[in-house]
């Protein structure tokens, strides 16, 4: 044991003086911290490729060439061990190329020979033999790529594959190269950090290889066998529903990063009964019929499309929807036909307010046309003011198939870029739990947390949550009325598919509001990653923020493009509190309380401001706060309580019911 901590002491510091490095190099010096990242086990050879952003073979030899003179004595770095990431699961980073010490080969493309496979596995089985310094678990893995490239798991006969190998070997080709192309826009779109890049193509893999060679269900089924008690006979009387963002704008840095901060709140919902549920689209998407009605007035196409986005607006002035396809031609009013069958069918109010104050442009591509895979950029543009007032509300909803998103701002000039997505075709096959918010994970079952992570996709086109929350709380409620409920949200925005008054910023003041009004007065946290929504709206109210510290929860949050150190403290700051014991979360509760009746205090743009709640919460924290003028927001009660105030000498107020 003494000897396993010795070594795993140096493994770090080894860590940290590479980092170090890392950040340090520059230009050729690339290449050396490259090498020192694959041979230390820090990443696999691809990672290391992505963490500098080398994504082609020229780029790799580029850095080889402008290496430092004393590197190149030594053997290039593709020819060096491509895998050397320690742990029993954790080799399944590396692709089965890089086990075969083929990346170079794959990231150029090169046809490989039945001997050349014979060679490189023989040589692989020396690099990864524990003998060797590899592992058991490698050499285990080495035998499954083996069988999946050469279709014998020593590449004895790689020329005899038989025609269902070879479909899995393309297929296993093909999303690999899926998802070196996804992580290389993710990048250059959502400016990841190293970091980030790094983690977007392991996490790929990892999906990747659970999907051809089976899910670590079995090897995770001794450690649930193993447990004496389900999730749901714990001996908690709290119990705890997680929501999890699973639409797709969640993709990426984004997820990786949701996806820790569960995996440190994880050892909390073990010690407590857990349902895990994620949130997608609703049943039937319920959206306003203003964008059919409008397309259908001016005689542009609807429905039956493959690919349709529509802009809709309420004044003169002239809005401009434009689309960039993943060829780079751009379809808007000057170019409104596309080779690919794209078509600008309506383009209103070019001729200012004698037209319509409430106009409409779509384009759409039918099953007729040939839309292209890949990546699709969506924009609004401000082309001429019409109006009185300027600044312009609109919104755009983008359809793919059955299924919309939509997307609501306001533009006062210039060009707004409303989202980006990825289009692979249409899947009538999908099933309709990955595309509806559902509870995939039961507290009566037992699950773990890579059960979670593997089936937590960011697949889905839109968010129904405040109304799915407020559901799904007030009927576990009901079912068990004396249970404390906590409330945890791991997300990256607004709701934008719930109806009436659960949608938008501010949803969940009508989700408080019904669970108020039925006795139901659950705990909520929420962490917060990537969107502007974490940090406040136009008028300065922090929703998500408010609701934290009104019910006495715990909030966070990550914005874009933060640091790894940033990420580690947030989420170890968030995660500290949220695992904390009952009694230090009291205090915790009772002091983000306090916090909030400050806010209220202050003055401050808060979003939930009502007389009858802040005077209860005065009581609860024993707080000397007195509520402070210009009480915007909405009410979550409006009941009145008979609340008796006394002023002190230092101008401050005392109030009992």
């Amino acid at each position: 044991m003494r000897n396993a901590s010795l070594k795993c002491a140096a493994w770090l510091i080894a860590c940290a003086a590479v980092m170090e490095g890392l950040a340090e190099s520059s230009g050729g010096s690339h290449y050396a911290a490259m090498k020192d990242m694959v041979q230390g086990g820090f990443a696999s050879f691809v990672e290391a490729l992505a963490f500098f952003e080398i994504y082609s073979w020229a780029g790799l030899l580029v850095a080889e060439q402008q290496a430092p003179t004393e590197s190149l004595s030594e053997l290039p770095l593709w020819q060096q061990k491509q895998c050397s990431v320690p742990g029993d699961e954790a080799i399944k980073r590396c692709s089965c190329f890089e086990m075969l010490n083929m990346g170079e080969q794959w990231l150029n493309r090169s046809h490989v020979s039945p001997e050349e496979y014979r060679q490189l596995r023989r040589r692989a089985a020396k690099l990864h033999h524990p003998d060797s310094g590899g592992s058991d678990d490698a050499m285990v893995f080495l035998i499954k790529c083996s069988v999946l490239l050469c279709g014998d798991e020593k590449c004895q006969k790689p020329g005899s594959m038989i025609d269902s190998d070879r479909s899995k070997k393309k297929q296993y080709i093909a999303d690999l190269r899926r998802a070196w192309t996804k992580c290389q826009r993710w990048s250059q779109r959502d400016r990841l950090d190293k970091e980030g890049r790094a983690k977007c193509w392991q996490y790929e893999v990892e999906d990747i290889h659970d999907v051809t060679f089976g899910s670590t269900a079995g090897a995770r089924s001794d450690v649930r066998n193993s447990k004496s008690k389900s999730n749901a006979q714990r001996g908690n009387e709290d119990e705890v529903i997680v929501f999890l963002d699973n639409s797709n704008s969640m993709e990426g840095e984004r997820l990786a990063r949701a996806k820790m901060v569960f995996k440190r709140l994880f050892p909390s919902f073990e010690k407590a009964p857990t349902s895990i549920h994620f949130i997608s689209g609703s049943a039937s998407s319920v959206q306003s019929n203003v964008f059919k009605e409008r397309v259908e007035q001016h005689g542009g196409r609807y429905e039956d499309v493959v690919i349709r986005m529509t802009l809709v607006w309420d004044n003169c002035n002239d809005l401009d929807l434009h689309v960039v396809e993943p060829g780079g031609n751009e379809i808007y009013y000057g170019n409104k036909r596309s080779s690919t069958g794209g078509y600008l069918d309506i383009d209103r109010n070019a001729g200012g307010c004698h037209e319509e104050d409430h106009p409409v442009e779509n384009i759409r591509w039918t099953p007729e046309t040939s839309a292209e895979h890949g990546l699709y950029k969506v924009d609004v543009n401000f082309f001429a003011q019409h109006s009185s007032q300027k600044r312009t509300l609109y919104k755009v909803e983008i359809a793919v198939g059955p299924d919309s998103q939509m997307f609501q701002t306001a533009i006062s000039g210039g060009r707004q870029n409303v989202h980006q997505f990825e289009f692979q075709g249409l899947h009538p096959k999908r099933g309709s739990g990955d595309y509806e918010s559902r509870e995939a994970f039961p507290s009566d079952i037992d699950f773990t947390q890579e059960d979670v992570d593997q089936s937590w996709q960011a697949k889905a086109w839109s968010t129904h949550m405040w109304e799915y929350a407020y559901q799904t709380i007030l009927k576990k409620a009901e079912a068990r009325p004396m249970t404390k409920w906590r409330a945890v949200f791991i997300v990256d925005g607004y709701d934008n598919d719930s109806p009436g008054n659960f949608q938008g910023p501010a949803g969940f003041n009508q989700m408080m509001n019904q669970l108020d009004a039925a006795g139901v007065k659950p705990e909520i946290s929420v962490y917060c990653v990537g969107n502007d929504a974490c940090t406040g709206d136009d008028e300065g109210k922090h929703h998500y923020r408010d609701l934290v510290l009104h019910s006495g929860g715990v909030y966070g949050y990550l914005l874009d493009g933060s640091s790894q150190e940033e990420a580690r403290r947030s989420i170890g700051h968030f995660a500290e509190k949220f695992t904390a014991s009952r009694e230090h979360r009291q205090e915790i509760s009772e002091n983000s309380q306090r916090e909030w009746l400050h806010l209220v205090a202050r003055g401050d743009p808060v979003s939930n401001k009502d007389e009858k709640y802040t005077q209860e919460l005065i009581l609860k924290t024993k707080s000397d706060v007195t509520p402070g003028e210009g009480r915007q927001g909405h009410k979550w009660s409006n009941n009145d309580l008979d609340v008796k105030c006394t002023f002190r000498t230092d101008g401050t107020k005392k109030c009992t019911v």
